[in-house]
């Protein structure tokens, strides 16, 4: 007898039910099922004839790796057809569940290209249905007393990796040879040299990601030493990965130089590996691993590289200008699952005119520097003083961070302004800008001194100070603001602006980056988290950050990854690194990702 909620999912599909063999069966995505009920397990069947060897390879490989995941009883393949058998609880098996399981496995007939209208007999495409001892299926009148082409057994001779696939395992050593290659470049934006609008070092390392992309059979194009990209595939869609190769300044607190990675048994470590040369890498052997199965896209994946990133992201800008625009694609540039909401960024040049007293005094703030990037909590500044004639500097050190984080950071400038505040006091002195940076900004990073805390759904504004340039006569701070999605930033600007010149500081704008926001139910957003969902088989939801990637700089586009949850947030940091066990994982997931978009004829 038929359990009730195998009654009520039959229902909803249309499906026809047997009762009496205690079975359903009809089409799921256009793939013919049968969903048996047995003793405390629920098998579900469908033919895969028509599969090729690498694909039932994976497919085998795929549903072993995820069995203890699935709650998987066995499962087996035979006679063409798949039949999976999932444990059943003490109650009946959740319409819900059967709904996964149901799309995973025709998720993965697409993925493997197996026919939905496929004999199960011979395999050729054939236009009537029914029952093949019991089973529902398609079959040709003239193969029904044929004996059967076999599909279902796979032949090791024909794989060289039978242990590692369906894994990145087997393309890790590649990785992370191309990964320690990029990171001895030194790819931080400097001035422009001859075919290198943001450097040489940058176009060091676009001209290297393009050899190895050539390399691995893949098509490579330099656009103009702004950008550039690995392209395979065939067809008029248009999937893409975007990807950066600039890195910020190595900045203070390495154990060892930061362009000289160094491999352990368990990570990389150098600047880039996580921001975002490891993503990018990540990226192109997924491409490789995907093509390698013989996957045949019916789109074209390219994987594009930007070198302007860190600084503005006017790579992209370019590339939007010359080059085709991709129907989806995603940006490992972030955290997992995918990131739906991307706070508005703005930077802001706060200037303040300084009367400094004169050589008479017994102490004196003359000079400070601190900061290299607006975007990054400041992890030194230095500050000198002129005492009794004679000048002396203090240096100060803080804890660097993502200026997106600035919490996560300690503020080598508040610190600094913090001890000049104390020194001069305890000499009965005072500075007219220490004082009003301690009052406007001090210590903290939610804005709330200048005027302009507040959240929504996104999250809370964030302030990081990232760059102080003091000089007898001016200080200028650069700020970095990153504001909640739904918030105005004319309003904000007003707000910065009157509190700011209450302390005697002009307020310019540096730079603005527009919020990005999807709605959860987009496509897009929903055909990558069952992507992720399918692998790591972790029911974390879509995020929203304050960090910004290249999600903006053209439409069907969002972040996802590389950052798994949990990860301690390493971009921007010394001792940056990448697990590579992560690696290896984020690469597993963009293989299936440009899978699933490439599958999808709306995907985003």
């Amino acid at each position: 007898m038929l359990t009730e909620n195998l009654i009520r999912f039959a229902d909803k599909f249309g499906w026809q039910k047997a009762e009496k063999d205690n079975l359903a069966f009809g089409l799921y995505k256009d793939y013919p099922f049968t969903i048996v009920d047995g003793r405390s397990f629920k098998a579900f069947i469908t033919p895969v004839a028509g599969i090729s060897q690498s694909g039932l390879k994976s497919f085998n490989d795929y549903l072993t790796e995820q069995s203890r995941a699935l709650k998987l009883r066995n499962f087996e393949f035979a006679d063409n057809f798949l039949c999976v058998r999932v444990k059943e609880p003490l109650f009946s098996l959740p319409i819900e569940k059967m709904e996964q399981v149901m799309d995973l496995l025709a998720d993965r007939l697409e993925a493997y290209q197996v026919a939905k209208t496929a004999c199960v007999v011979c395999g050729e495409p054939a236009t009537k249905r029914g029952l093949y001892f019991g089973l529902y299926t398609h079959l040709h009148s003239s193969c029904s007393e044929r004996d059967p082409v076999d599909f279902t057994t796979i032949r090791e001779d024909d794989f060289v990796d039978t242990a590692e696939s369906g894994t990145m395992q087997a393309y890790l050593p590649a990785m992370t040879d191309a990964l320690v290659r990029l990171c001895r470049i030194p790819s931080v934006k400097d001035e422009p040299a001859p075919g290198a609008p943001y450097g040489q070092a940058t176009l060091d390392a676009l001209n290297e990601f393009l050899k190895i992309g050539e390399s691995l059979g893949m098509r490579a194009v330099n656009l103009d030493g702004r950008a550039g990209y690995v392209e395979a595939g065939e067809g008029d869609r248009l999937v893409a990965a975007l990807c950066h190769l600039d890195v910020v300044p190595a900045g203070t607190g390495w154990n060892h130089d930061p362009f000289d990675p160094v491999v352990t048994d368990e990570r990389i470590i150098a600047r880039g590996t996580a921001d975002d040369k490891g993503p990018a890498v990540a990226a192109l052997y997924a491409l490789k691993a995907l093509l390698d199965e013989g996957y045949q896209p019916n789109a074209r994946i390219r994987v594009i590289v930007g070198l302007d990133e860190e600084s503005g992201s006017s790579c992209m800008a370019h590339y939007v200008s010359v080059e085709e625009l991709p129907d989806a694609g995603f940006t490992p540039d972030a955290s997992f699952p995918v990131i739906y909401a991307e706070k508005g960024i703005v930077w802001y040049r706060l200037s303040f005119d300084r009367d400094p007293s004169g050589p008479e005094a017994e102490l004196a703030l003359v000079s400070g520097e601190g900061g290299e990037r607006p975007n990054m909590v400041p992890g030194s500044c230095s500050l000198t003083y002129l005492e009794n004639g004679a000048t002396s500097t203090v240096e100060y050190t803080g804890q660097p961070a993502h200026g997106s984080r600035p919490d996560q950071g300690v503020n080598a400038i508040a610190i600094a302004m913090d001890d000049a505040q104390e020194r001069l006091r305890q000499a009965n002195l005072d500075d007219p800008f220490v004082t009003a940076f301690n009052r406007l900004i001090g210590r903290q990073t939610d804005g709330d001194a200048c005027g302009i805390a507040g959240s929504d759904e996104s999250g809370a504004l964030t302030l990081n100070a990232g760059v102080l340039s003091l000089s007898p006569d001016q200080a200028t701070l650069e700020l970095d603001i990153r504001y909640p999605v739904t918030w105005d930033l004319k309003d904000l600007e007003q707000r910065l602006s009157d509190q700011a010149g209450s302390h005697g500081f002009r307020t310019e704008l540096i730079r603005a980056q527009d919020p990005l926001y999807f709605p959860k139910d987009t496509p897009l957003v929903q055909n990558l988290m069952q992507v992720y969902h399918s692998i790591t088989q972790d029911d974390a939801q879509p995020l929203a950050i304050g960090g910004g990637t290249y999600a903006r700089s053209m439409p069907h586009v969002v972040a996802f990854g590389p950052a798994f949850p949990g990860d301690p947030d390493v971009c921007h940091q010394a001792g940056e690194s990448i697990r590579l066990d992560n690696f290896e994982k984020a690469a597993r997931i963009y293989r299936e990702a440009f899978r699933k978009l490439t599958l999808e004829q709306d995907p985003g």
